[in-house]
């Protein structure tokens, strides 16, 4: 219920500033520059969306059903990647060996569990936003008009609040604010930019390629990316080795 508003309030404060300079050199109405700004960015945004939205469902459902159709010529590399190591296997310990046959059965089992279970996550996750297109437009529509009236009279807000709160309360917010927009606010700044820049490059890279799941595996990229410590090498190293 609140997640309108407070997408609303969040628009808000980042145009705010934009709001204030244009009004100050150009001297338009708060309302006109709320109205233009406001449906610009929620309109942006709903075309970003959307764009990756339907990009990601084509690539997905289109990989399960590739791994599915394919599974005989998928079986019939890993056993021939599995007979090339074969020499490895008169050399280790039993008890590594075993350890690796029983890896091997569960990266199997894996690829073939995980393509099912792909395939019919994302149906019934496609069926579930179908039916929910109603209350999202609701929504949507109730943020772009909550924005509109925070962004066209934010000042006259921010002082009512600032006059309510008082100078000492508004004062601690002030150094909370500051505090935590410097401490923790820049680390998840840091770590989203870098993952961002991670999705991109990688997206571009396999686009290059000619990669046909290229968003799909550059946004997992993108999130293995913010994992701590992990990263995007853990992937790319073993699959650049396979």
């Amino acid at each position: 219920l609140l997640f309108p508003f407070v997408l609303a309030l969040i628009v808000a404060v980042v145009l705010n500033p934009v709001v204030n300079a244009i009004n100050r050199k150009l001297g338009v109405s708060r309302r006109i520059i709320a109205v233009i700004l406001d449906l610009l960015v929620f309109m942006i945004v709903a075309t970003l969306i959307g764009t990756l939205a339907y990009s990601v469902v084509n690539e997905a459902v289109a990989l399960a059903n590739n791994v599915q159709m394919n599974w005989n010529s998928i079986m019939s590399r890993l056993n021939g990647l599995s007979d090339s190591f074969a020499w490895l296997l008169n050399v280790l310990p039993p008890q590594v060996v075993g350890v690796l046959e029983n890896f091997e059965d569960s990266v199997i089992s894996f690829l073939q569990n995980s393509s099912k279970t792909l395939l019919t996550s994302v149906i019934s996750a496609t069926t579930s936003l179908t039916t929910k297109t109603g209350n999202f437009l609701i929504n949507f529509i109730m943020a772009i008009l909550a924005a509109y009236f925070l962004i066209s009279d934010y000042n006259t807000i921010a002082a009512a609040a600032r006059k309510f709160i008082g100078k000492r309360t508004g004062k601690y917010i002030s150094i909370l604010k500051n505090s935590y927009l410097k401490a923790l606010g820049g680390y998840m700044k840091s770590q989203l930019l870098l993952a961002l820049f991670a999705f991109l490059f990688m997206f571009a890279a396999l686009l290059i390629k000619g990669q046909p799941y290229a968003l799909l595996i550059a946004l997992f990229l993108g999130f293995i990316d913010l994992l701590p410590i992990v990263g995007t090498i853990a992937v790319l190293v073993p699959w650049g080795i396979i």
